[in-house]
């Protein structure tokens, strides 16, 4: 029987491995470690199937001969990856290989849950869908507002299929889901603590930095590349992006004025094993990055997602991560009570991650893709 082959672009770190500095310096998960959870998700769903050769070469002559194109993909629906779609549009148009998009997000500014009107975007991410949607089935997108921008557009509504992010099911029906016991909160916890420096708002930034000199076992958890340049004393020879000019102003760890301990109190990860198995020893997580809270949960971290937009915040509500908007955070507001939050609503999340799983096995085996039972069963 002839092996089908696969192509899950970015997988390539899982296919073969590669050191810190390489997995940087080759851009192997983009600027932003996050990336691994989705991508090692998507390539676990599939590659563990005897009957599957799977590749990350997303080259046309390799699509060509694919059997099945998976597209692990984030907030792609923004205006800054207009030009990302135009090229994936362009391959497509010459491909008649099955192409299965799978977990794409609309992004809104932050603060904001609205949908806005954008005739380049809109016509940008139509004319993409059509031509996804002319080798599969169906799209995979991460929540409701994602799905209405979509219907929006003109699109039916057999045509779009929530299943959030393939992140959470990184170790599909592995995953143990029985509540954790969680200890009572006290100032000597040890929290992991993330935040988005490019989406940078005075409110999330407060309330992060008054973790960091309230709390001494606090650690900033870094998942874009820009950020580790505090961190190279460890490395040799990685090769980091600019940390953008807007970002060098804010009060946070990454500005070098900042009195974190970079040395102590800051960690990255480019395994996702690593990132778990270091997890494991917090007592919570918190922050803006919906990656890094669901690296803690994999882990059997409890953690709570600060909302900052409608992408963050419609994974919330559907994967019932708990989590607070952006708009309610305030000076009243304390980590003891969103800790208490997290903590009495992640059993909420071990409930429904059976039928999470299950949305994302549907959502496989409506596009007819040949995926690994014993992942899902």
């Amino acid at each position: 029987m002839k092996k089908s082959r696969i192509i899950v672009e970015g997988s390539e770190a899982y296919i073969n491995e590669y050191s810190p500095t390489e997995i940087v310096n080759k851009s192997l998960f983009g600027s932003n470690m996050g990336n691994m959870l989705f991508y090692g998700s998507v390539y676990n769903a599939v590659v563990s199937n005897k009957d599957n050769y799977v590749t990350s070469d997303i080259s046309e002559k390799s699509i060509e001969n694919a059997d099945y194109y998976l597209m692990p993909q984030a907030n792609l629906f923004y205006k800054y990856f207009i030009n990302k779609m135009e090229e994936y549009t362009y391959k497509l148009k010459k491909s008649s290989t099955p192409t299965i998009l799978v977990g794409v997000g609309y992004q809104s500014p932050v603060g904001r849950e609205s949908i806005e009107k954008n005739e380049k975007l809109d016509n940008t991410v139509r004319s993409f869908v059509s031509e996804i949607l002319n080798h599969s089935t169906s799209i995979g997108v991460r929540g409701r507002i994602t799905k209405k921008y979509i219907l929006s557009l003109g699109f039916a509504e057999s045509e779009v299929d929530i299943i959030g992010d393939p992140s959470i099911r990184f170790f599909g029906k592995k995953f143990i889901t029985k509540s954790r016991a969680y200890k009572s909160f006290n100032t000597d916890m040890k929290i992991a603590v993330n935040y988005t420096p490019s989406r940078y708002h005075k409110n999330w930034g407060g309330f992060i930095n008054s973790i960091f000199s309230k709390y001494s076992r606090s650690f900033a958890i870094l998942q874009d590349t820009y950020e580790f340049y505090p961190l190279l004393w460890k490395y040799q020879n990685m090769k980091l992006p600019k940390v953008p000019d807007e970002v060098k102003t804010y009060d946070l760890p990454i500005s070098k004025d900042n009195s974190v301990n970079w040395k102590n109190r800051a960690l990255f990860f480019t395994n996702a094993k690593q990132w778990f198995v270091s997890l494991e020893a917090f007592d919570f997580s918190i922050g803006t990055r919906i990656h890094g809270n669901i690296a803690a949960i994999l882990a059997g971290t409890p953690a709570l997602t600060i909302a900052i937009d409608t992408r963050t915040l419609e994974l919330a509500e559907y994967l019932k991560i708990p989590y607070i908007k952006l708009a309610d955070l305030n000076e009243e507001t304390t980590l003891e009570s969103l800790y208490v939050k997290a903590t009495e609503e992640m059993p909420n999340f071990y409930e429904n991650y059976d039928n999470v799983l299950k949305d994302y096995l549907r959502f496989f085996e409506k596009n007819n893709v040949p995926i690994n039972r014993d992942f899902f069963e």
